[in-house]
């Protein structure tokens, strides 16, 4: 079977592109700092909190098999993007392109390169977890399986008038869908960006306005493993909270 891999939501092999091998597994470095002190032996390491790590490169040895296609291939791979590895289908690494590509011809005009990918420490699952919820000031009890403080969208068929206010957990969080008592268009509640999105009606053509969150705590505004309380405190049609599982 062809090594592989998809950035972007393209695939390596529509590129001729062949992986010698896939990179290394890699456990992510924790954001630790170091101290020495004077007068005595060793040093300190301190953690920043728990649950922080670095990003880390992916390193990958590509072979173009038609030269081409080089330029195309150049064009596909830079900037940030969702990363999928073949050895790894049913996980998404947030990466990020940075370094320069450089092709080198090797043999019969195939063409060798080492692509470094920066990716972030968590990845997620491919697999999306959807619970309905109830709206109305009514205790909702999510199970998340993530071991790690998990981001989440709450999706609604309409929004609450004007301002809506959530529950997770012990924390807070407050928006305002546009001015209007009743609203009839879809709206999202996005924690990872710590805004809303939403439609004034429910007409298809109608703008997409995005808003801010108010919170209290960004660290908390994440689902944590195992059980979590959630509260819509208004009326609305449809609630459910999706979520991907996290790990590293």
């Amino acid at each position: 079977m062809i090594n592989y891999f998809i950035f972007n939501g393209k695939d390596s092999r529509d590129f001729d592109i062949q992986l010698a091998e896939y990179p290394p597994m890699v456990k992510p470095r924790e954001r630790i700092e170091t101290i020495t002190v004077p007068g005595r032996s060793g040093t300190l390491h301190i953690k920043e909190d728990e649950n922080i790590f670095e990003s880390y490169i992916k390193p990958f040895n590509i072979v173009a098999l038609d030269p081409t296609r080089i330029d195309e291939i150049k064009e596909w791979l830079h900037g940030s993007g969702e990363l999928i590895i073949g050895n790894e289908i049913d996980w998404i690494y947030d990466g990020y392109i940075t370094e320069a590509i450089e092709f080198t011809r090797f043999y019969r005009g195939w063409h060798s390169a080492t692509l470094n990918i920066e990716v972030q420490p968590f990845k997620k699952s491919r697999r999306i977890h959807t619970q309905a919820l109830q709206s109305g000031n009514v205790d909702n009890y999510i199970q998340c399986d993530s071991k790690y403080p998990t981001p989440f969208v709450i999706n609604m068929m309409d929004h609450p008038s004007a301002t809506a206010l959530f529950r997770i957990n012990d924390l807070s969080i407050k928006t305002v869908f546009g001015v209007g008592e009743t609203n009839t268009g879809w709206s999202q509640v996005i924690s990872e960006k710590g805004i809303a999105m939403f439609q004034e009606s429910d007409d298809p053509q109608s703008p997409v306005r995005t808003v801010p969150l108010v919170y209290s705590d960004q660290k908390a505004m994440v689902l944590e493993h195992g059980i979590n309380k959630i509260k819509i405190l208004k009326q609305c049609s449809t609630p459910t909270i999706s979520y991907r599982k996290l790990t590293i």
